[in-house]
């Protein structure tokens, strides 16, 4: 996840900063830092996903590894119609516009949020309080820069709060040991 953030960090600054460049170099790489950014939106959503169901146990059942799987495809299928036709969004001359399909990916970042709360709330229904796992401190910055971003193009922000997120589920772990090891003392 960290990978895919960082990555994807650079990728938005690529957008966002060469956005009304002129060049075909340019045009380029708005177009690829463009799509990877379409397409880290679905790797993260599915890794968060994966995180979940690693940290709490929770088997990766047939049904949900076909749904995951055709997020992936029909996304892949509309990054791929969008090189030849602007479907998801368009880069030219450099200047980036959403297109039709965006809220389609919208969409997919929304279904992740929710099946990763579901599974949370399975699992917290199943074995009762999970104090230690960070779902509202990880989340609640992920869906303000989704919201934020889906209104104001202008505004590059849904990268930057995945990272605050890790940042401060990662705190929230820090603070937690040092909590435990006061109470030793």
């Amino acid at each position: 996840m960290m990978g895919i953030t960082a990555i994807s960090n650079v990728a938005d600054c690529c957008v966002f900063y060469l956005n009304g460049s002129y060049g075909i170099f340019l045009e380029i790489l708005v177009f690829v830092s463009g799509s990877w950014l379409y397409l880290g939106n679905v790797l993260i959503g599915y890794s968060w996903a994966q995180f979940i169901m690693t940290h709490m146990n929770i088997p990766f059942t047939d049904t949900r590894k076909k749904m995951y799987r055709i997020v992936a495809l029909v996304a892949c299928i509309l990054l791929i119609i969008n090189i030849f036709y602007p479907l998801v969004f368009n880069s030219k001359d450099g200047v980036y516009q959403r297109g039709p399909a965006y809220s389609i990916f919208l969409f997919f970042a929304f279904f992740y949020i929710l099946d990763s709360l579901y599974l949370y709330g399975r699992c917290r229904k199943k074995v009762g309080t999970l104090k230690l796992f960070p779902v509202r401190v990880f989340l609640v910055p992920i869906i303000f820069g989704l919201v934020v971003q889906a209104l104001f193009v202008e505004i590059a922000i849904t990268w930057t709060s995945i990272a605050i997120a890790g940042i401060m589920t990662a705190l929230k772990n820090e603070i937690i040991f040092c909590r435990s090891s006061y109470r030793l003392v």
